[in-house]
């Protein structure tokens, strides 16, 4: 990924010779030296600016943002019991995925923009991508498991309670093997590469050894297996949710006035609140990650124009792909009961003068309306999901 999403500023090649110069004046008689060094120069600025500054400064509070929200994450879900449940566990690891990534992959992009030449090895370049994929597809469909943890609890619930934490590892497991597996040929794919430059040292950087042979594919499945396939399979799990909340609720107008009503406006907020869900969670991965996928095909069809407004468009791209780890915490736990109060108790317990525990009377009515604690309330009797189990 390496390869094309950096500029590969060529400073030799940025530099006039002076034959050339003189045949330009020739032709161009109003085009004087003093217009080429200022074009140099507004060059060199851009350079410096966007990729020495911009990218180190965005990248760093990324990282920072990412890690603190995903840390958080990871240390409410181990001590708070009341958030050890299936889907938990699952964004559990999705915020253990995200930390990977943030922590290893990012900052070598980071130094790839920042450095005039990749001089960290062949090591560090294979393991950069390897890294930077893998957890991509490890948080992908982690997401994807949960979407569809959700769809079963919610519309295909079973009376029966079943060992979630043997199977939220069996879960977790065969995701990780599997994605470390299918990016290992990755580790033989990149490598360090030069480009020979007259009067200076050859220019070294990351990337694909035979960029026309392994990208295009490398791209398109890439684009296919991490967000065209993902993002159907989400969107269709919460569809799926919405639509059975609905149809339930459209049932239950029809019994017992008193309880009827009293159901009804359960099942609307309990709609309403997968509504959210839906949004949030498919419009943030699918903004996200979109603008990357464009220019990761743009780039590999040839298509990639040489343009200061295009460079600025491709750090974007990278910062939008980069951010959606800070985005996940809160998309996926503020929105949840158990989430904001467990955290309240850890300010709480962190902050000078207070208790370290707070009493949460509206405890069991807030766990009635969550998608990833008891999604069904107990006075329903029906697909009825136990605390315990999800």
């Amino acid at each position: 990924m390496m390869e094309f999403t950096t500029t590969t500023y060529d400073f030799a090649a940025t530099r006039i010779p002076g034959e050339v110069l003189a045949t330009a004046a020739d032709v161009w008689s109003n085009f004087s030296m003093t217009d080429v060094d200022e074009d140099l120069d507004n060059a060199l600025w851009f350079h410096n600016v966007l990729y020495k500054v911009v990218v180190p400064i965005t990248f760093g509070l990324i990282i920072g943002v990412g890690v603190f929200g995903n840390a958080l994450v990871v240390y409410i879900t181990a001590t708070c019991r009341s958030m050890r449940t299936t889907v938990n566990l699952l964004l559990l690891n999705l915020a253990v995925s995200d930390i990977i990534f943030l922590v290893v992959a990012v900052p070598f992009m980071a130094y790839h923009y920042a450095a005039d030449n990749w001089l960290m090895g062949d090591v560090a370049c294979k393991l950069a991508h390897f890294v930077l994929y893998a957890t991509v597809y490890v948080t992908v469909y982690t997401l994807v498991a949960i979407a569809v943890v959700r769809f079963v609890s919610i519309v295909r619930a079973s009376p029966r309670p079943m060992p979630a934490p043997g199977r939220v590892a069996g879960v977790v497991a065969v995701v990780w093997i599997t994605m470390l597996a299918a990016n290992s040929p990755l580790l033989a794919i990149y490598r360090v590469k030069s480009i020979a430059q007259r009067d200076s040292a050859p220019y070294y950087f990351c990337g694909i050894g035979d960029h026309l042979r392994y990208g295009p594919p490398l791209f398109i499945s890439f684009f296919a297996f991490t967000y065209v396939v993902p993002l159907f399979v989400i969107a269709t799990m919460y569809l799926l949710i919405v639509r059975y909340l609905v149809a339930r609720r459209r049932r239950l107008a029809g019994g017992i006035r008193s309880r009827a009503e009293r159901l009804q406006r359960m099942q609307s907020r309990r709609t309403s609140y997968a509504w959210r869900v839906f949004l949030a969670v498919v419009v943030v991965f699918a903004v996200c990650w979109l603008p990357m996928h464009v220019h990761l095909l743009v780039v590999y069809f040839g298509l990639q124009p040489d343009s200061r407004a295009y460079q600025v468009f491709r750090v974007f791209c990278h910062c939008l792909a980069y951010s959606n780890p800070c985005a996940n915490p809160f998309v996926y736990h503020y929105v949840s009961a158990d989430f904001r109060r467990c955290l309240a108790d850890v300010a709480a317990a962190v902050a000078p003068g207070t208790c370290g525990h707070r009493k949460q009377p509206g405890r069991r009515r807030q766990q009635r309306y969550t998608l990833n604690g008891c999604t069904m309330s107990q006075l329903d009797g029906v697909n009825t999901v136990d605390q315990g189990r999800y």
